[in-house]
């Protein structure tokens, strides 16, 4: 006889593939992932189920290697022959850390791993120590942090408002600017809340890495923010005093891509105030990843300029008195250059009026003739 809510209450809780949904962020932030089953096997669910769990990994974009093999449950397994030699023992070298990372992609997977660390712990102060005392951080709806002091402030506060139960970050991709490593991702984070109850986001993170004189990974600028508008943005401001950038001592050259830059900008504040979207998706390389206020990553133009268009005709009917865009600094590392945007916008429709700002980070790649394709960008606004 078959106990149904017993069968119903194991494939919920032990069949794996019915618990991927649920774990597929945490799988995908592995190294790397391996298993295999034999073609003999007399229990042959386990055939099935592996091949179904591959299907299934396949579905949920999880990176994995499985392998059928001629054998049974328990053959082939030790002996020079055996898989743990011939497999096993050659995945472990090809994939874990014996040592100090080489590779960037591996540094800033370790770098990350101890900030996950430090939010995981809940500790402001330890998270604080991984930015460079001259850092900018941009949370979703908090003005931007400038300097570890208010970086340790701003956690410490939301320490007592939500305190973070889990933390998965699936990096994308890491870009090699010299000194500097930029690596974006999504992640998915947990929270328990005073009253006993639990949230969970999915959002999206632009992470700037510097390379410190001993070698190891600080961030000097990072942002991020989620893939919809939060029910209660006020819960994620923090009141703190307004901070300065860092100044910096600028050269000609400097001078002169300040300049342009500021043309860019003045030139995206004339398109919002004109409803102009193609004027905002000249400035994109074909390439790019745009990380948009409260909605999901836009890859290459082809999703881009769909956004966009969508995007400025859902604003026709407001009135802009004012536009404002503008940078708090940049960096040029040749081939690419790194900018702070901040922007203002004052709008009134229908009776209503108010004012909208943020910022965010932008990466900007040259041309081979010199001038700039903006390659990728996060944007956040402020709650106030």
């Amino acid at each position: 006889m078959v106990d149904s809510a017993v069968t119903a209450r194991f494939q919920r809780d032990f069949a794996l593939t019915e618990l991927l949904p649920a774990y597929a962020d945490n799988l995908k932030s592995l190294r790397a992932l391996k298993f295999d089953w034999g073609r003999q096997d007399i229990v042959t669910d386990h055939i099935y189920g592996a091949q179904a769990f591959s299907n299934r990994l396949v579905e949920f974009g999880v990176p994995h290697e499985a392998e059928e093999h001629g054998g049974g449950f328990r053959d082939r397994h030790w002996g020079s022959g055996g898989r743990v030699y011939t497999d096993v023992l050659p995945f472990f070298a090809r994939h874990l850390l014996f040592g100090p990372p080489a590779e960037l992609r591996d540094r800033v997977t370790a770098a990350h791993g101890m900030l996950r660390q430090a939010m995981l712990a809940n500790d402001p102060d330890a998270r604080a120590h991984l930015y460079r005392p001259d850092a900018m951080s941009t949370p979703e709806y908090q003005p931007a942090l400038y300097g570890t002091a208010q970086i340790a402030a701003y956690h410490r506060a939301m320490r007592e408002r939500r305190r973070v139960t889990g933390y998965v970050p699936v990096p994308s991709e890491v870009l090699d600017l010299g000194n500097v490593a930029v690596e974006s991702g999504t992640f998915t984070v947990t929270w328990a809340l005073p009253n006993g109850t639990t949230e969970e986001e999915r959002g999206k993170y632009l992470n700037v890495w510097a390379m410190e004189p001993d070698g190891s990974l600080r961030l000097k600028a990072d942002a991020w923010g989620y893939f919809r508008p939060l029910a209660d943005p006020a819960a994620f401001f923090v009141a703190l005093p307004q901070g300065d950038a860092p100044a910096r001592r600028r050269s000609v050259a400097d001078l002169r891509l300040a300049r342009t830059l500021q043309a860019r900008n003045d030139r995206n504040a004339i398109a919002v105030r004109t409803y102009d979207a193609e004027a905002k998706i000249a400035d994109y390389a074909d390439d790019a990843v745009i990380m948009p206020f409260a909605d999901t990553n836009k890859t290459g133009i082809g999703e881009i300029r769909p956004y966009f268009i969508a995007y400025t005709n859902g604003g026709r009917g407001a009135t802009f008195d004012s536009v404002r865009v503008w940078n708090v600094g940049f960096e040029d590392f040749g081939s690419y250059v790194l900018e702070y945007p901040k922007f203002r916008v004052a709008w009134r429709s229908a009776g209503a009026s108010g004012v909208v700002k943020g910022g965010g980070l932008r990466l900007w790649r040259r041309r081979t003739d010199g001038s700039l394709e903006l390659l990728r960008q996060i944007g956040t606004h402020d709650y106030r």
